[in-house]
């Protein structure tokens, strides 16, 4: 989701221009997780049981979802 809305702001700040990556000036960037319990994801998904796919992202029974993230930059 957030390169998504760096897309928006660059859209609508830039409307039309082919931005290069000099005119970018990243200042810091951080992510972090949604934390889901099984419970937690059964509600939204409907599944029993995390899928063997997001074992990667599975600690202590919680599964972790890298879905958030700050970026603060300068354009041009």
């Amino acid at each position: 989701m957030t390169t998504h809305l760096v897309d928006l702001v660059q859209w609508q700040a830039f409307p039309e221009v082919v931005l290069k990556k000099e005119d970018v000036q990243i200042h810091s960037a951080k992510r972090w997780t949604t934390d889901l319990s099984p419970d937690m994801f059964k509600e939204v998904t409907g599944l029993e049981t995390y899928p063997d796919y997001l074992g990667k992202d599975v600690q202590n029974d919680t599964l972790r979802v890298y879905s958030n993230g700050e970026i603060n930059y300068v354009l041009r």
